[in-house]
Protein backbone atom coordinates (compact mmCIF):
# COMPACT_ATOMS: atom_id res chain seq x y z
CA UNK A 1 0.00 0.00 0.00
CA UNK A 2 1.72 3.36 -0.67
CA UNK A 3 2.05 5.26 2.16
CA UNK A 4 0.85 9.25 1.44
CA UNK A 5 3.11 10.42 3.55
CA UNK A 6 6.08 8.93 1.93
CA UNK A 7 9.39 11.39 1.76
CA UNK A 8 7.23 13.78 4.29
CA UNK A 9 9.56 16.62 5.25
CA UNK A 10 10.35 16.00 8.89
CA UNK A 11 11.69 18.85 10.17
CA UNK A 12 8.19 20.56 9.86
CA UNK A 13 6.01 20.57 12.60
CA UNK A 14 3.07 20.49 10.64
CA UNK A 15 4.09 17.09 9.03
CA UNK A 16 5.04 16.13 12.21
CA UNK A 17 1.42 16.27 13.43
CA UNK A 18 0.04 14.83 10.43
CA UNK A 19 1.71 11.52 10.62
CA UNK A 20 0.87 11.11 13.95
CA UNK A 21 -2.30 10.20 12.67
CA UNK A 22 -3.18 6.80 12.19
CA UNK A 23 -4.60 5.34 8.74
CA UNK A 24 -6.86 2.01 8.70
CA UNK A 25 -5.59 -0.50 6.45
CA UNK A 26 -6.69 -3.48 4.86
CA UNK A 27 -3.28 -5.82 5.71
CA UNK A 28 -0.71 -5.39 8.15
CA UNK A 29 3.57 -6.52 7.50
CA UNK A 30 4.92 -7.98 10.08
CA UNK A 31 8.36 -6.38 10.37
CA UNK A 32 6.29 -4.77 12.89
CA UNK A 33 2.20 -5.92 13.89
CA UNK A 34 1.10 -6.14 16.97
CA UNK A 35 -2.51 -7.51 18.25
CA UNK A 36 -4.54 -8.27 21.07
CA UNK A 37 -3.81 -11.48 23.06
CA UNK A 38 -6.97 -12.78 23.27
CA UNK A 39 -7.26 -12.85 19.59
CA UNK A 40 -5.28 -16.18 19.53
CA UNK A 41 -8.22 -17.58 21.57
CA UNK A 42 -10.73 -16.21 19.34
CA UNK A 43 -9.25 -16.71 15.77
CA UNK A 44 -6.25 -19.09 16.07
CA UNK A 45 -2.76 -19.11 15.30
CA UNK A 46 -1.08 -17.66 11.83
CA UNK A 47 -0.73 -20.29 9.54
CA UNK A 48 2.77 -22.59 10.14
CA UNK A 49 4.53 -20.96 6.73
CA UNK A 50 7.43 -20.19 8.31
CA UNK A 51 7.67 -16.77 6.11
CA UNK A 52 5.76 -15.35 3.03
CA UNK A 53 2.00 -15.22 3.48
CA UNK A 54 1.21 -15.61 6.80
CA UNK A 55 1.09 -12.07 7.84
CA UNK A 56 -1.72 -11.80 4.63
CA UNK A 57 -3.90 -14.31 5.93
CA UNK A 58 -3.34 -13.55 9.26
CA UNK A 59 -5.00 -9.69 8.77
CA UNK A 60 -7.60 -11.20 6.43
CA UNK A 61 -8.41 -13.36 9.54
CA UNK A 62 -8.94 -10.57 11.96
CA UNK A 63 -10.68 -8.29 10.23
CA UNK A 64 -12.97 -10.63 9.25
CA UNK A 65 -13.36 -11.24 12.82
CA UNK A 66 -14.08 -7.32 13.70
CA UNK A 67 -10.51 -6.25 14.32
CA UNK A 68 -9.38 -3.28 12.38
CA UNK A 69 -6.01 -2.65 11.29
CA UNK A 70 -4.06 0.74 11.77
CA UNK A 71 -0.43 1.98 10.73
CA UNK A 72 1.27 4.48 13.18
CA UNK A 73 3.10 6.54 10.91
CA UNK A 74 5.20 7.46 13.45
CA UNK A 75 6.62 4.58 14.33
CA UNK A 76 9.22 3.71 12.14
CA UNK A 77 12.37 0.60 11.93
CA UNK A 78 15.30 -0.21 9.54
CA UNK A 79 14.11 -2.39 6.98
CA UNK A 80 15.92 -4.18 4.29
CA UNK A 81 15.22 -2.84 0.91
CA UNK A 82 12.08 -5.16 -1.20
CA UNK A 83 14.55 -5.16 -4.35
CA UNK A 84 17.54 -6.64 -1.92
CA UNK A 85 15.12 -8.97 -0.01
CA UNK A 86 13.64 -10.85 -3.12
CA UNK A 87 16.53 -14.20 -3.69
CA UNK A 88 15.34 -16.66 -6.28
CA UNK A 89 14.08 -19.20 -3.41
CA UNK A 90 11.48 -16.60 -1.94
CA UNK A 91 9.07 -17.66 -4.93
CA UNK A 92 9.00 -21.05 -3.67
CA UNK A 93 7.37 -19.95 -0.76
CA UNK A 94 5.18 -17.14 -2.37
CA UNK A 95 3.78 -19.65 -4.79
CA UNK A 96 3.45 -22.56 -2.42
CA UNK A 97 1.95 -20.40 0.39
CA UNK A 98 -0.47 -18.07 -1.58
CA UNK A 99 -2.09 -21.26 -3.16
CA UNK A 100 -3.03 -22.50 0.49
CA UNK A 101 -4.64 -19.99 1.02
CA UNK A 102 -6.57 -19.58 -1.94
CA UNK A 103 -7.59 -23.23 -1.25
CA UNK A 104 -8.80 -22.66 2.29
CA UNK A 105 -10.95 -19.15 1.09
CA UNK A 106 -11.66 -19.41 -2.38
CA UNK A 107 -14.43 -21.28 -4.21
CA UNK A 108 -13.34 -22.97 -7.39
CA UNK A 109 -11.52 -21.11 -9.91
CA UNK A 110 -9.22 -23.98 -10.10
CA UNK A 111 -8.53 -23.66 -13.94
CA UNK A 112 -7.60 -19.45 -13.47
CA UNK A 113 -4.58 -20.93 -11.15
CA UNK A 114 -3.66 -23.62 -13.83
CA UNK A 115 -3.50 -20.92 -16.63
CA UNK A 116 -1.54 -18.42 -14.11
CA UNK A 117 1.18 -21.24 -13.65
CA UNK A 118 1.46 -21.51 -17.85
CA UNK A 119 1.37 -17.69 -18.36
CA UNK A 120 4.37 -17.24 -15.58
CA UNK A 121 6.35 -20.23 -16.71
CA UNK A 122 6.43 -19.21 -20.15
CA UNK A 123 7.44 -15.69 -19.02
CA UNK A 124 10.63 -17.14 -16.81
CA UNK A 125 11.42 -19.33 -19.31
CA UNK A 126 11.41 -16.78 -22.06
CA UNK A 127 13.80 -14.15 -19.72
CA UNK A 128 15.96 -17.24 -18.67
CA UNK A 129 15.30 -16.96 -15.23
CA UNK A 130 15.32 -20.67 -14.93
CA UNK A 131 15.75 -20.86 -11.05
CA UNK A 132 12.60 -19.07 -10.37
CA UNK A 133 10.60 -20.93 -12.41
CA UNK A 134 12.32 -24.44 -10.60
CA UNK A 135 11.51 -22.81 -7.20
CA UNK A 136 7.32 -22.30 -8.39
CA UNK A 137 7.10 -25.90 -9.91
CA UNK A 138 8.74 -27.29 -7.11
CA UNK A 139 6.75 -25.01 -4.65
CA UNK A 140 3.00 -25.85 -6.32
CA UNK A 141 4.14 -29.74 -5.87
CA UNK A 142 4.66 -29.41 -2.65
CA UNK A 143 1.17 -27.48 -2.19
CA UNK A 144 0.18 -30.72 -4.36
CA UNK A 145 1.20 -33.09 -1.44
CA UNK A 146 -1.31 -31.51 1.20
CA UNK A 147 -1.44 -30.83 4.61
CA UNK A 148 0.10 -33.39 6.45
CA UNK A 149 3.60 -32.05 4.16
CA UNK A 150 3.46 -29.11 6.25
CA UNK A 151 2.43 -30.79 9.49
CA UNK A 152 5.70 -32.57 9.61
CA UNK A 153 8.17 -30.54 7.63
CA UNK A 154 11.35 -29.33 9.92
CA UNK A 155 11.73 -25.76 8.27
CA UNK A 156 15.07 -25.08 9.26
CA UNK A 157 16.79 -27.77 7.75
CA UNK A 158 14.24 -27.54 4.37
CA UNK A 159 14.94 -23.80 4.22
CA UNK A 160 18.71 -23.88 4.52
CA UNK A 161 18.52 -26.44 1.29
CA UNK A 162 16.12 -24.43 -0.53
CA UNK A 163 18.29 -20.91 0.47
CA UNK A 164 21.64 -23.00 -0.83
CA UNK A 165 20.49 -24.34 -4.37
CA UNK A 166 23.21 -22.54 -6.88
CA UNK A 167 22.05 -21.87 -10.09
CA UNK A 168 24.90 -21.35 -13.02
CA UNK A 169 22.76 -19.66 -15.19
CA UNK A 170 22.11 -16.91 -13.00
CA UNK A 171 24.62 -14.05 -11.29
CA UNK A 172 23.91 -11.24 -9.20
CA UNK A 173 26.62 -8.86 -8.57
CA UNK A 174 26.80 -4.79 -7.89
CA UNK A 175 28.02 -2.37 -9.90
CA UNK A 176 29.48 1.36 -8.97
CA UNK A 177 28.04 3.96 -11.86
CA UNK A 178 25.90 3.50 -14.83
CA UNK A 179 28.81 3.14 -17.12
CA UNK A 180 30.20 0.24 -15.90
CA UNK A 181 26.65 -1.30 -17.31
CA UNK A 182 26.82 -0.15 -21.19
CA UNK A 183 23.49 1.92 -22.31
CA UNK A 184 20.24 0.59 -22.65
CA UNK A 185 19.50 -1.09 -25.74
CA UNK A 186 16.94 0.70 -27.64
CA UNK A 187 14.19 -1.34 -30.25
CA UNK A 188 11.72 -0.55 -32.36
CA UNK A 189 7.88 -2.43 -32.11
CA UNK A 190 8.46 -4.05 -28.89
CA UNK A 191 4.71 -5.24 -28.68
CA UNK A 192 5.25 -7.44 -32.04
CA UNK A 193 8.60 -8.67 -30.42
CA UNK A 194 7.17 -8.83 -27.03
CA UNK A 195 4.05 -11.53 -28.79
CA UNK A 196 6.96 -12.77 -30.66
CA UNK A 197 8.83 -14.00 -27.58
CA UNK A 198 5.86 -15.28 -26.14
CA UNK A 199 4.55 -17.68 -28.43
CA UNK A 200 7.29 -18.86 -29.07
CA UNK A 201 9.02 -18.72 -25.66
CA UNK A 202 12.22 -17.18 -27.10
CA UNK A 203 13.03 -19.75 -29.11
CA UNK A 204 13.95 -21.64 -26.16
CA UNK A 205 15.01 -25.26 -28.11
CA UNK A 206 17.98 -23.15 -29.46
CA UNK A 207 21.02 -21.59 -28.58
CA UNK A 208 20.32 -17.09 -28.85
CA UNK A 209 22.22 -14.82 -31.27
CA UNK A 210 25.75 -13.02 -30.01
CA UNK A 211 23.88 -9.88 -28.41
CA UNK A 212 23.53 -8.67 -24.32
CA UNK A 213 19.90 -7.48 -23.72
CA UNK A 214 20.53 -5.16 -21.08
CA UNK A 215 16.95 -3.46 -19.34
CA UNK A 216 17.53 -0.61 -16.44
CA UNK A 217 14.88 -1.51 -13.58
CA UNK A 218 14.16 2.25 -12.60
CA UNK A 219 11.57 1.76 -9.74
CA UNK A 220 11.78 -0.82 -6.46
CA UNK A 221 9.40 -3.16 -8.87
CA UNK A 222 11.02 -6.36 -10.52
CA UNK A 223 8.05 -6.74 -12.08
CA UNK A 224 7.74 -3.68 -13.50
CA UNK A 225 8.14 -3.16 -17.64
CA UNK A 226 7.50 -6.82 -18.39
CA UNK A 227 6.41 -5.90 -22.12
CA UNK A 228 9.84 -4.16 -22.32
CA UNK A 229 11.41 -6.90 -21.06
CA UNK A 230 10.25 -9.46 -23.63
CA UNK A 231 10.82 -6.97 -26.50
CA UNK A 232 14.29 -7.05 -25.51
CA UNK A 233 15.40 -10.32 -24.77
CA UNK A 234 13.68 -11.68 -27.83
CA UNK A 235 16.71 -13.93 -29.82
CA UNK A 236 19.19 -12.65 -27.18
CA UNK A 237 21.44 -15.34 -25.73
CA UNK A 238 21.74 -13.14 -22.38
CA UNK A 239 20.10 -10.76 -20.16
CA UNK A 240 21.36 -8.28 -18.04
CA UNK A 241 19.02 -6.42 -15.90
CA UNK A 242 20.07 -3.19 -13.92
CA UNK A 243 18.77 -1.45 -11.10
CA UNK A 244 20.82 1.57 -10.76
CA UNK A 245 19.57 3.13 -7.47
CA UNK A 246 20.74 -0.12 -5.86
CA UNK A 247 23.51 -0.70 -7.74
CA UNK A 248 22.43 -4.33 -8.75
CA UNK A 249 22.83 -6.48 -11.60
CA UNK A 250 21.04 -10.09 -12.37
CA UNK A 251 22.64 -11.62 -15.33
CA UNK A 252 20.75 -14.35 -16.96
CA UNK A 253 22.42 -16.75 -19.13
CA UNK A 254 20.21 -18.76 -21.98
CA UNK A 255 20.14 -22.51 -21.36
CA UNK A 256 18.55 -24.51 -24.38
CA UNK A 257 18.97 -27.85 -22.46
CA UNK A 258 17.38 -26.09 -19.21
CA UNK A 259 14.95 -24.87 -21.16
CA UNK A 260 13.83 -28.01 -22.73
CA UNK A 261 13.46 -29.76 -19.59
CA UNK A 262 11.89 -26.76 -17.61
CA UNK A 263 9.47 -26.89 -20.59
CA UNK A 264 8.34 -30.18 -20.01
CA UNK A 265 8.28 -29.47 -16.04
CA UNK A 266 6.05 -27.26 -16.07
CA UNK A 267 3.62 -28.81 -18.87
CA UNK A 268 3.22 -31.61 -15.97
CA UNK A 269 2.75 -29.79 -12.86
CA UNK A 270 -0.10 -27.59 -14.56
CA UNK A 271 -1.48 -30.64 -15.23
CA UNK A 272 -1.34 -32.01 -11.95
CA UNK A 273 -2.58 -28.50 -10.64
CA UNK A 274 -5.63 -28.82 -13.00
CA UNK A 275 -6.37 -32.27 -12.24
CA UNK A 276 -5.99 -32.52 -8.20
CA UNK A 277 -7.07 -28.95 -7.37
CA UNK A 278 -10.70 -29.92 -6.12
CA UNK A 279 -9.21 -33.09 -3.92
CA UNK A 280 -6.23 -30.86 -2.45
CA UNK A 281 -8.09 -27.78 -1.84
CA UNK A 282 -10.55 -29.73 0.37
CA UNK A 283 -7.84 -31.33 2.04
CA UNK A 284 -6.21 -27.92 3.12
CA UNK A 285 -9.41 -26.38 3.72
CA UNK A 286 -10.78 -29.18 6.38
CA UNK A 287 -7.24 -29.26 8.24
CA UNK A 288 -7.08 -25.24 8.52
CA UNK A 289 -8.61 -25.24 11.97
CA UNK A 290 -5.84 -27.83 13.12
CA UNK A 291 -3.12 -25.87 11.40
CA UNK A 292 -4.02 -22.77 13.46
CA UNK A 293 -4.77 -24.69 16.98
CA UNK A 294 -2.93 -24.53 20.12
CA UNK A 295 -2.72 -27.81 20.45
CA UNK A 296 -0.88 -28.22 17.11
CA UNK A 297 1.64 -24.86 17.78
CA UNK A 298 2.60 -26.65 21.05
CA UNK A 299 3.15 -29.89 19.87
CA UNK A 300 5.07 -28.17 17.44
CA UNK A 301 7.80 -26.54 19.18
CA UNK A 302 7.44 -28.35 23.04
Amino acid sequence: FQNKNFLTELLSINDLLKISQTEEMEYGAWWFFTFPKKALSEIGFPLPFFLRGDDVEYSYRLKQNGYKIERINSICLWHEPFDLKLPQWIYYYTWRNLLIISAIYSKGNHFLRFLNLLVYGVYFISTFQYGILEYILDGVLDYLKGPNYLKNLNEEVFHYNLATRVDFDYIQSSFNHYGEAGDQQKRKFPKLLAFLNTITINLFWRSGFFYKAILFINTGRLSSGVLERLALSFGAKEIEILIPFRGRMRNYKKNPTRAKKLFWKLLQVSALLLFKARRVAHLWKKEFPNLTSFEFWKNRFL
